[in-house]
């Protein structure tokens, strides 16, 4: 019999050798091995028109913020329709969302109890006339348009951050742009017959808009650079963003900056716990509000405000007194907007004392939904944040996160809590968290 060359037997025995280490490896195996099932397969349809949908939506992102940014809440309901066949099955229900249902479900039912006549859906006009009822909606559209965020694979990755860079960066040099030529802008837009207040108010939202989206945009160009290189670009971008605030007297602007200034120092010096000392601190700040801004509008007096400060004062010190008169379960959704009394004098004289919302979103839970709304929102931030991993799993994800949390800072001076425009921004810019995540970055990789 003959018998097989030395060389051959010596292949054999190695590849056997290597087979049985493997299979040794496989039981101690710190992620446990399963087999593939048909079932795991990507749907390489779904995934690029994904792709496709957020490629288009942050395309034409700083055209709708040049228009006011009211259009980004149907953008973000129409591209969770278009891209729910890759959501539907990775939503999963959880905890804080359950809680966060409670605070809708509470906020609807407080309507029986408001002065404002309630309306559901306006049939006519084929569109839906309760504030808890859009918000929830756009919410939901968040979460999906994030669920499906999670199914884009690298090149579609890749392909929706160069997209999205180059949109905002098109957006800041407009907003310079406007701010710098603001009469010319609103003359060549709008015409020489029309009032300046629109013009004025969409170049305002515009910066906005660009001041909480303005570190996802530093964050990715200095990804991989040096440190030297990393703080000029930061540098820059934020001096020309702080300019144009002060410049058009943006506090609420300044403040989301400041915001995610104190979050960013929070997770980088907490890597473990970071997102929940946050959400601790702002569930604290919701509620001790009410007394924290008797105390700052404690001064404030119609007759004698000069300014947009001021007057916000002015503001928050009359809904204060709706907060004490109703403080457990509130006045109502939508009560705010059926007071209609009017400064007497002064430079904002004719002005209404209470212009819809109290310019508040804080003062706005307690004084439409008391204490126990109050207490139910603080209770979903809290479980929001024991939800998130730790600041030190999440690379660079991390401080997009942080940048999140602090551009929402802007609304407690600035925005109606049932604002879905500007919920659907940060609904926007977190499905672009999901697409920009890398776990292996580290935190500090930015430089």
């Amino acid at each position: 019999m003959k018998r097989p060359p030395l060389v051959k037997l010596l292949k054999n025995q190695l590849i056997g050798r290597k087979s049985a280490i493997f299979q040794r490896s496989l039981s101690s195996c710190r992620w446990p091995v399963q087999r593939l099932e048909p079932g795991g397969v990507v749907v390489h349809g779904e995934v690029g028109l994904t792709t496709a949908v957020l490629c288009f939506v942050f395309a034409v992102w700083p055209l709708i913020a040049f228009l006011g940014g009211l259009a980004f809440s149907p953008l973000t309901g129409v591209a969770a329709l278009l891209t729910s066949p890759a959501s539907l099955p990775r939503l999963r229900p959880r905890l804080y969302i359950i809680a966060l249902l409670a605070f809708f479900a509470y906020a609807a039912a407080t309507v029986m109890w408001s002065p404002r006549p309630f309306a559901l859906i306006d049939f006519e006009k084929l569109s839906v006339r309760s504030e808890v009822l859009r918000l929830g909606l756009l919410l939901a559209a968040g979460g999906a348009l994030m669920a499906a965020a999670q199914g884009v694979g690298e090149n579609g990755r890749r392909l929706v951050i160069r997209v999205t860079m180059i949109a905002l960066f098109v957006q800041l040099l407009a907003v310079i742009a406007l701010s710098t030529f603001e009469l010319a802008s609103i003359q060549l837009f709008y015409g020489h017959d029309a009032p300046a207040d629109e013009g004025v108010q969409n170049i305002t939202r515009n910066a906005l808009i660009i001041t909480v989206a303005a570190p996802f945009l530093i964050l990715q160009l200095v990804e991989g650079r040096g440190r030297i290189t990393s703080f000029a670009i930061s540098g820059v971008i934020l001096a020309a963003v702080i300019a144009f605030l002060i410049a058009r007297e943006i506090d609420a602007g300044l403040l989301a900056l400041a915001g995610t200034a104190i979050c960013y120092g929070i997770v980088r010096v907490f890597r473990r716990i970071g997102f929940r000392i946050i959400g601790g601190l702002i569930a604290l700040t919701i509620m001790i509000s009410p007394p924290v801004f008797q105390f700052i509008s404690s001064s404030a007096n119609a007759a004698t405000a000069v300014n947009s400060m001021q007057y916000r004062q002015v503001i928050w010190k009359r809904v204060l007194e709706f907060i004490w008169d109703k403080p457990v379960f509130g006045s109502g959704v939508g009560a705010l907007r059926a007071y209609r009394e009017q400064i007497p004098d002064g430079v904002f004289a004719g002005q209404l004392l209470v212009p819809n919302h109290p310019h508040n979103m804080l003062l706005q839970v307690w004084a439409e939904t008391g204490g126990v709304g109050a207490a139910l929102l603080s209770v979903v931030v809290l479980l929001a944040a024991f939800r998130l991993p730790r600041p030190e799993t999440l690379g660079l994800s991390a401080l997009r996160i942080s940048a999140i949390i602090g551009g929402l800072t802007a609304s407690w001076v600035s925005f109606d809590i049932w604002n879905e425009w500007w919920w659907a921004v940060f609904c926007l810019l977190s499905t672009l968290t999901v697409v920009q995540h890398r776990s292996r970055d580290p935190i500090g990789g930015a430089g």
